[in-house]
């Protein structure tokens, strides 16, 4: 397998899960599928979402090693460090921007 900081996550026999840049939160879903008779099976990557319908193709690939070379890490600009927003909901009362309490014009 590739030299990223995980290997990817079996979770069932023809399912992975690839982490990358966070710990706790899935990159990618590499799925193995049957091809027709007389072809090999076949692997289906698709960045991690929640709801099956907004993940988004990354390709097919003969062999897992492949499919998970092909799911990159995040640039380093887009790269956050510290807890995932999601987990947590949002921000304590504390830091959210203030409104503005001008009245509006005309």
């Amino acid at each position: 397998m590739a030299a990223w900081p995980w290997p990817p996550i079996s979770i069932n026999d023809s399912e992975w899960v690839v982490m990358r840049n966070s710990a706790s939160r899935p990159k990618a879903i590499i799925r193995r599928m049957q091809a027709d008779a007389g072809h090999p099976p076949f692997f289906r990557a698709v960045s991690w979402a929640p709801v099956s319908a907004d993940r988004r193709l990354i390709g097919y690939f003969p062999t897992l090693e492949l499919a998970d070379l092909a799911i990159l890490e995040d640039p380093p600009q887009l790269i956050t460090h510290g807890p995932d927003k999601d987990r947590l909901g949002s921000p304590p009362q504390a830091i959210r921007p203030e409104k503005s309490r001008a009245p509006a014009t005309l």
